[in-house]
């Protein structure tokens, strides 16, 4: 069977998913949880779409694929650690007054998404590229795959700019602006932990943010030993994880009622 080729195919939810599955398995191999991948690795993964799908992406495409997905994870990082914008784990759904919503508008056009739409997969997505983003939103190119897109450079220049919209701090000539840049991030730091802790607690997280005992690692060591999981099924069950309540009940359930209740969720 020929399959379809990936130039005139579109990537369907079930793919990118698939995809993303396919990374975590990579990403959870590492040691660091931020491996860099080669061009064999692209065509492994190549191959295994291929083999659940009967879709040829080719490898080059795929590292598109995996380099526009970090980037849409790095925006809405950015987006939803801003101290004033709520998100709706459940929903999706992004909430931030006008003046923020423009602000972000005149940067990039997803913003836009992110409002009308939200972004419910970025449970899946941070389970790939959390580790190879710094306080949830700068990319850290020394533990990923070097960028190989004018669009990756320009997202990298737009985190330069952390002042205002339109006004950069950092200026590659004046020692200043880049004394000013490093203080800036650094806050940002700051306040992403800061963040951090206070969305935890809203879901009644009272452990450490660093050792939970009720963790997103848990969850996913008790699912991978779990037999006969459909992929509909462990793709839902990923995006209850997030949520300290859930992956108490999750890891409390008895096995049998544990099975019974992943497998309702691929009806």
């Amino acid at each position: 069977m020929g399959g379809h080729s990936g130039d005139t195919m579109d990537w369907t939810e079930e793919c990118e998913k698939y995809l993303l599955d396919i990374l975590h398995a990579r990403v959870k191999r590492d040691p660091n949880g931020a491996p860099i991948f080669k061009g064999t690795d692209w065509v492994e993964m190549d191959e295994q779409i291929f083999m659940k799908f009967a879709i040829r992406y080719g490898p080059e495409k795929l590292k598109g694929k995996y380099h526009r997905m970090r980037s849409v994870h790095t925006k809405f990082s950015e987006l939803i650690n801003h101290t004033c914008v709520t998100w709706d784990v459940a929903s999706g759904k992004v909430f931030a007054n006008d003046t923020i919503w423009d602000d972000y508008f005149k940067r990039d056009k997803v913003f836009k998404t992110f409002k009308k739409k939200g972004y419910k997969i970025y449970p899946l997505l941070s389970l790939v590229f959390s580790g190879s983003t710094a306080s949830g939103a700068f990319h850290n190119a020394s533990t990923c795959a070097p960028q190989t897109s004018e669009e990756e450079r320009r997202i990298e220049d737009e985190y330069l700019d952390v002042g205002s919209v339109g006004e950069s701090v950092f200026d590659g000539s004046n020692r200043k602006g880049k004394h000013a840049w490093s203080d800036s991030m650094i806050a940002r730091k700051e306040r992403d932990l800061a963040k951090a802790e206070r969305y935890m607690s809203k879901y009644g997280d009272t452990t450490s943010l660093f050792v939970e005992e009720y963790s997103v690692g848990d969850c996913m060591a008790t699912l991978e030993a779990t037999h006969g999981v459909s992929c509909r099924s462990y793709n839902k069950a990923l995006s209850f994880f997030p949520d300290i309540n859930w992956r108490k009940m999750f890891l409390m359930m008895f096995e049998n009622r544990r099975k019974d209740w992943l497998d309702s969720l691929d009806e």
